[in-house]
């Protein structure tokens, strides 16, 4: 069966795992305001101070995740699982256009390499 079909005809679960959801959801705003207006916009440090808040409430939990596209495919700590909403699904091309299968979190990141983090994966290189 061709790699594309395959792929299409599985049924990933989407993300069950609210604090989780919002951590990405967040991240993700924030690649995506410093892609659509650059990094010196007012709006990416208020988008990254919600993702900080979003992480923190997350690794109150956990100690790290693992996020990443495999196959066009959305993982978490390697799991693949359904990307629902524009903001998964833009992190999830995203991850996949830069071939990053597997970026780890850990608990204590900071705003400053939060801030790095998300303009890295702004790029589109």
């Amino acid at each position: 069966m061709p790699e594309n079909n395959r792929h299409a005809t599985q049924k990933f679960g989407p993300i069950e795992d609210p604090i989780l959801l919002n951590a990405l959801n967040e991240l993700s705003r924030s690649i995506n305001i410093i892609t659509t207006y650059g990094q010196t916009h007012p709006a990416v440090e208020t988008a990254v101070a919600s993702s900080e808040l979003a992480l923190h409430e997350l690794f109150s939990e956990r100690k790290k995740f693992t996020i990443g596209a495999f196959n066009g495919t959305l993982t978490l700590d390697g799991i693949p699982v359904k990307a629902t909403g524009t903001l998964q699904v833009s992190l999830e091309r995203r991850l996949t256009r830069l071939r990053i299968t597997g970026l780890k979190i850990e608990k204590g990141i900071g705003k400053d390499e939060l801030l790095q983090l998300a303009e890295l994966l702004s790029s589109n290189e």
